[in-house]
């Protein structure tokens, strides 16, 4: 019976790791959704999982597509953010901003497109280390 338990377990665990990555997307759109209309934008959701954005974000003038992505894992003191679904990147016909949410420390970045979309991730380490202010970040490319 011990042994089932640790199979069983062990099996809810990978099943675990393949749904977290489709729930921390969720979990971002989420979050993305009460920040945007907390600044008085309002926002769109497309139909579906097809689309190459996530939201639609209008200011009263303009309206823009945007792809949220989220980080939680710190890795090499950095953390790494995605610039691309399905291994290919996102272009400035497709969207005209990504989203960036670092969950840990609850801090987001917006890029417009056009500035990053030849890049395959972008990483973010703490300034602290750098010798700055704990509260700061550091971004570079990568």
């Amino acid at each position: 019976m011990e042994k089932e338990l640790e199979e069983l377990a062990a099996g809810r665990d990978k099943s675990r790791r393949s749904r977290n990555r489709k729930r921390d997307g969720e979990a971002a759109e989420a979050a993305f959704l009460n920040k945007a209309t907390s600044f008085g934008f309002e926002v769109a959701k497309p139909w579906g999982d097809t689309s190459r954005f996530d939201f639609i974000v209008h200011s009263g003038s303009r309206c823009w597509r945007v792809q949220v992505k989220s980080t939680r894992a710190m890795q090499h003191q950095h953390y790494a953010v995605t610039l691309r679904r399905r291994g290919n990147a996102y272009s400035q016909d497709e969207i005209d901003f990504l989203v960036f949410h670092v969950v840990p420390i609850n801090a987001w970045y917006v890029f417009p497109v056009e500035v990053i979309w030849v890049k395959a991730a972008l990483l973010f380490r703490l300034a602290a280390e750098a010798g700055h202010d704990s509260n700061s970040f550091a971004r570079r490319g990568a």
